[in-house]
């Protein structure tokens, strides 16, 4: 590989972010891969950058944080996440506009049997229609 060929691939790693469509993990790789093209090829010391990563005001955190106290493992592709409640029951959430329903299995297929909008109304109904998961363990 050659100068050039450097420059170019560090321009198209640098194009690599979360606010195009890759995953933080895939942001960082590229900014560390980068940062190592400009040591070895172009001889100049990588400038100071911070790549994005999640904030607790991001959508997704927030339905995390909301199921972790029920003990559920949340699963995102997109914006559309979704939760194990049971073997009959999943969770589907819509992120951009903030809408889930309750889906249970039936010999015909998925039904929705439940609908809201916000974190605030799912805490409500997992409240009512589950048990929360406790753990016993010491925090300092």
């Amino acid at each position: 590989m050659n100068r050039q060929e450097a420059l170019r691939k560090i321009t198209l790693l640098r194009r690599i972010s979360p606010d195009k469509g890759a995953y933080d993990f895939e942001a960082v790789s590229a900014a560390r891969l980068a940062d190592e093209l400009m040591r070895r090829y172009v001889g100049a010391e990588p400038e100071a950058r911070s790549v994005p990563i999640k904030t607790a005001s991001s959508p997704t955190v927030l339905w995390e944080r909301l199921l972790e106290e029920f003990g559920f493992r949340l699963s995102n592709f997109g914006g559309r996440c979704n939760a194990a409640l049971n073997r009959n029951t999943r969770l589907l959430i819509r992120a951009e506009d903030q809408h889930w329903e309750i889906q249970q299995r039936s010999p015909e297929g998925w039904k929705t049997s439940s609908r809201g909008a916000g974190p605030p109304s799912l805490r409500d109904y997992l409240t009512r229609n589950t048990a929360r998961r406790y753990t016993f363990t010491y925090e300092k």
